[in-house]
């Protein structure tokens, strides 16, 4: 039995907010060739600045290399100056901006209104701490700013449906009827309903009766607030001033094949199934293959696997004149980047028609996109402190072990050390 809501709320996902458009297979290929292609100009386009934002995460994170000067697997320690800042810039302004209470204030406009204004304070608050959590979000942003020197926040409203099972037991006849009067309401077709009326006569033989029931429950139905780094997020063309002077902005995630096809089930993707079909497989960025050396993880592919592999996806907003009036509309199409595939089109789905990115900053550059870290201020200053701290070391190691003179006999003892090139204790 299936159980459907009893509110009439829809399952979808995606329906409450926004419009699908309908869409031919050669509209769906010319979409996707032209946002695919501006993704690829993007991610070509700005390596520079993704290699700078693997320089400044290890830098914050005391990453470097092993070092062969003055000699081989020499000292080559990091000095903290760059994550010392970082955390108590965070502390300061986390306490003086989201551990106060509360975080929004309303302010009534007459006396007659302190009550009504104080519910609402309640309410939006209850809603910002305890539904999106917003304080947590706000900080997890905030580590990703001062380190990247730009991060954003994903705004937007989501719907979360489970589908569980459960048991309902009945004990009488009107008990059942109450629960599945029509079999529209049990979700049944008319040959199943009529099994569900033999079991009548069990209960009015006084038996108790048990049915394994499919129900959809709703887990969250408000706003949500996600955390988007820097190196997800591509403006288009990348070198626009803002998020509203681009034609277009690219949030790049990646989803498991099974979020895919439950996304496509619930309404929100479509023709996922022609992205299995393709074998092609996703590349993690460069930033995220550091991330997973320093925690010392290796994912693995399932290059067999549709449903267990992660691919890279792209939510694009995006402006096309696709009705030729000259006034360019919005759109949200989702993509499989490697597959040059398109599962996802929708008009642009808020009625305030502003993007749903909101950029954070530290230090902002006038006139520019992205903003400034303090890996990028730290960095010269870090790296000559890491020069002398390891400078020090190394001429003490050498002082207090030096080299030493061995006759000629004693070679054969020395030959493997000898392989290793000088270092401290070895003629």
């Amino acid at each position: 039995v299936v159980k459907s809501f009893e509110d009439g709320l829809p399952t979808g996902v995606f329906d409450l907010y926004s419009t699908k458009l309908n869409l031919s297979a050669e509209e769906k290929q010319a979409i996707a060739e032209e946002v695919c292609k501006d993704i690829k100009n993007a991610i070509e386009s700005r390596s520079d600045y993704d290699r700078k934002l693997q320089e400044w995460n290890n830098q914050f994170e005391g990453i470097v290399g092993s070092s062969n000067f003055p000699y081989k697997d020499a000292v080559s320690l990091h000095v903290p100056i760059t994550a010392t800042h970082i955390m108590t810039l965070h502390a300061s302004i986390r306490r003086t901006t989201m551990d106060i209470e509360p975080i929004y204030i309303v302010d009534p406009a007459t006396s007659e209104l302190y009550d009504i204004a104080d519910q609402i304070e309640n309410f939006v608050e209850f809603v910002a701490r305890k539904r999106i959590k917003l304080p947590e979000k706000v900080s997890e942003s905030l580590w990703r700013t001062l380190i990247d020197g730009t991060s954003l926040l994903k705004v937007y409203w989501e719907r979360k449906i489970r589908r569980i099972k459960d048991y309902i037991i009945f004990r009488t006849i009107d008990e059942l009827q109450r629960e599945f009067p029509t079999k529209e309401s049990a979700g049944l077709s008319a040959e199943k309903y009529n099994n569900l009326k033999s079991m009548v006569s069990r209960l009015k033989d006084g038996e108790t009766v048990k049915i394994l029931i499919t129900k959809n429950v709703v887990d969250y139905d408000a706003p949500m607030v996600d955390v988007v780094q820097a190196k997800d997020f591509y403006l288009l063309p990348v070198d626009a001033e803002t998020i509203e002077s681009a034609w277009g902005y690219a949030h790049a995630m990646y989803k498991t094949g099974y979020e895919l096809v439950e996304g496509q089930a619930k309404g929100k993707y479509f023709d996922v199934e022609t992205i299995g079909k393709s074998n092609s497989l996703s590349d993690s960025d460069n930033i995220t293959d550091s991330k997973n050396r320093i925690e010392g993880i290796q994912p693995v592919t399932y290059e067999s696997d549709f449903r267990k592999q992660k691919r890279r996806i792209f939510e694009v907003g995006y402006c096309m004149d696709r009705d030729d009036d000259g006034i360019p509309e919005k759109y949200i199409f989702t993509v499989d980047y490697d597959s040059n595939t398109l599962i996802g089109a929708n008009i642009f789905p808020f009625w305030h028609n502003e993007c749903y990115f909101v950029p954070m900053y530290v230090i902002k550059r006038s006139g520019r996109f992205n903003g400034i870290g303090i890996p990028h201020l730290l960095s010269d200053i870090n790296s000559e402190i890491n020069i002398l701290h390891n400078h020090r070391n190394n001429s003490r190691f050498i002082t207090s072990i030096p080299a030493f003179k061995a006759l000629k006999g004693a070679e054969r003892t020395l030959v493997p050390m000898l392989k290793k090139g000088f270092y401290p204790g070895i003629c």
